[in-house]
């Protein structure tokens, strides 16, 4: 207060106060009593200007009650027992100062003050009425007086409206806005829910019936190459068992990769690695393998991975183990989450098995937002399972080639340094509605952008427009603060 030119009032207070009622004046407190008076209300006059007191307004007005509680309370027990006529006492603490006479007041401060300060009260009861008894010096200060311990801070977390408020304060605030009343408003409410409408029933354009085998061609090594995905609309697979227009979209952007730097993502996929999460058709991970990935495991739930994914895997070997590329995809079931750590696990032995390495180079997932309606969200779970493929990829190989990483110079054996390479996260994102923008947010408070996100018309511009709102992305990332790891290629 001082620092902000309240210093006259701060000091001058009290004496403004007893001038005031001495004068029969009411103008700046009237109608309150002496514990009230002597608080904030005084203030309220210069204040009322400053944002920076209204989020303390309630607090004060706690303190200032409680404060003045306990008060009553110490001079009860501690003051009035001792006394034999408590008439003018209890009337100057407990009558409203609009029916007292100043004389009272008068008396009652004097009292007060002599008591907290141990000095004789003789000379001030001569001078007052002569039936309030003389006090008795006790010797307690101001600073004897034990503080009423705080309220606990309210942490309670509310979201609204887009925000996080934390505490009934700030949300009882946040509820008083203009922002909160339009978002609220009947006219708002059904634009939006005209917005979820629209991108929930987004059309696919690449396949528009679950029931129907989508055949495709991709070029890889300067071949055409055929590849056919069994679909299935079944309500135990679904919506896993249907082929969405993000999955054909990020395996267009692996086929003509040319948007990402070739340090990063190399032309073609020779000799990379790759565990794709929520495969469902497992159409993405077999354009990979045609593409001459070496290893490729595609995952999702036994459900979905038993009904459409060991199909489609089996029914297009020939677009992926041919000479030419060599690669290796398998089909295997994983639920995300610390509860199946062990099928993680063992996919690494596996990959480790065909491979000799346990680095993975890629990690896929597409349009992984879709949510039950009435089930918990699995998105934790996801990070959870992520975070469990990157510790186990960043190990050092324990089984790696003695002689690996060192040249015969003049004789002598040279050691090398070893390449050094990171896991690359691709992530296929469609908004549809407010859980998939969820789901973004959290991989963003993870990973990081290696290129700026790349539109769906910049893949595959005879397939859509960029006048078109086809809400599709595909966002190459790596993992934040995580440092670059030596593997052996």
């Amino acid at each position: 207060m001082v620092e902000r030119g309240l210093e006259k009032e701060v000091t001058g207070f009290y004496e403004r106060f007893v001038n005031e009622v001495n004068n029969g004046e009411r103008g700046a407190v009237p109608n309150v009593g002496l514990f009230q008076a002597i608080g904030f209300k005084e203030f309220i006059p210069f204040l009322n200007g400053s944002e920076t007191f209204s989020s303390c307004l309630d607090d004060l007005k706690r303190t200032t009650l409680r404060y003045a509680k306990y008060q009553r309370k110490y001079f009860r027990n501690n003051m009035l027992h001792l006394l034999t006529n408590l008439d003018g006492i209890v009337k100057g603490v407990t009558i409203d100062i609009a029916h007292k006479t100043p004389e009272t007041s008068s008396h009652l401060v004097t009292t007060i003050k002599s008591f907290l300060s141990s000095s004789s009260s003789s000379s001030s009861s001569s001078s007052s009425s002569s039936s309030l008894p003389s006090l008795p010096a006790h010797g307690i200060s101001l600073l004897d007086l034990t503080p009423v311990p705080s309220a606990p801070k309210d942490k309670t977390v509310y979201k609204c409206c887009g925000k996080c408020l934390i505490g009934s304060h700030e949300y009882a605030q946040h509820v008083k806005s203009k922002l909160h009343k339009t978002r609220n408003s009947k006219k708002w409410l059904e634009k939006e829910a005209r917005k979820e409408e629209y991108l929930a029933r987004t059309v696919n354009k690449y396949s528009t019936d679950a029931d129907e085998m989508y055949n495709t061609t991709i070029k890889s090594f300067s071949k055409t190459v055929p590849i056919s995905i069994h679909q299935s609309s079944a309500e135990e697979s679904w919506p896993g068992g249907a082929l969405w227009d993000p999955g054909v979209v990020v395996a267009r952007f692996l086929e003509n990769q040319t948007l990402v730097p070739p340090p990063l993502l190399q032309r073609n996929l020779k000799n990379v690695n790759i565990i794709e999460l929520g495969c469902g058709t497992g159409f993405t991970g077999i354009v990979a393998g045609a593409l001459g990935a070496r290893f490729v495991a595609c995952t999702d739930m036994e459900c979905v991975t038993s009904a459409v994914t060991e199909r489609n895997v089996s029914l297009n070997s020939p677009a992926y183990s041919s000479r030419s590329t060599g690669s290796r995809v398998i089909s295997r079931p994983l639920s995300w989450g610390t509860s199946d750590f062990a099928s993680v696990d063992s996919l690494f032995e596996e990959m480790r098995q065909a491979t000799k390495t346990h680095f993975v180079d890629l990690i896929i997932a597409v349009d992984i937002a879709y949510q039950r309606p009435g089930l918990p969200p699995h998105f934790d779970l996801f990070v959870q399972t992520m975070n469990r493929i990157l510790e186990i990829s960043s190990k050092p190989d324990p089984n790696a080639a003695k002689g690996q990483g060192r040249k015969k110079k003049k004789g002598k054996m040279k050691e090398e340094p070893q390449p050094v390479k990171e896991t690359l996260f691709i992530y296929g994102h469609r908004r549809r509605m407010s859980v998939s923008e969820d789901l973004l947010n959290l991989v963003y408070e993870h990973f990081e952008d290696v290129v700026p996100p790349i539109q769906a018309h910049e893949i595959d511009p005879k397939s859509f427009s960029s006048k078109e709102k086809h809400g599709i992305t595909v966002s190459v990332l790596r993992q934040k603060n995580k440092g670059q790891v030596n593997v052996d290629c």
